[in-house]
């Protein structure tokens, strides 16, 4: 099985979708979804892509997403039974 990506969540001052254009310079960064206010959840290819996210322009802190998604992995995946 492979390995999860990390999963941070990103504190920034500015909308979504202009955050999203600057994940393009780490390679292998999506976003995932935005949550208010002013946070998005953002997945890494590995954590040591975490120094260079936290650099981007408009960052004001990036934490570990720590939940834990028994089904499916981080935000989503899973299925009813």
């Amino acid at each position: 099985m492979a390995d999860t990506p990390p999963v941070y969540i990103v504190t920034t001052g500015e909308p979504p979708e202009r955050f999203r254009g600057r994940l393009d310079g780490i390679e292998g960064a999506r976003l995932i979804r935005a949550l208010p206010p002013r946070r998005v959840v953002v997945a890494l290819r590995s954590h040591a892509d975490r120094a260079r996210l936290a650099e981007l322009p408009g960052v004001e802190a990036v934490d570990l997403d720590r939940l834990q998604h028994p089904h499916g992995g981080p935000h989503g995946g899973a299925t009813a039974r």
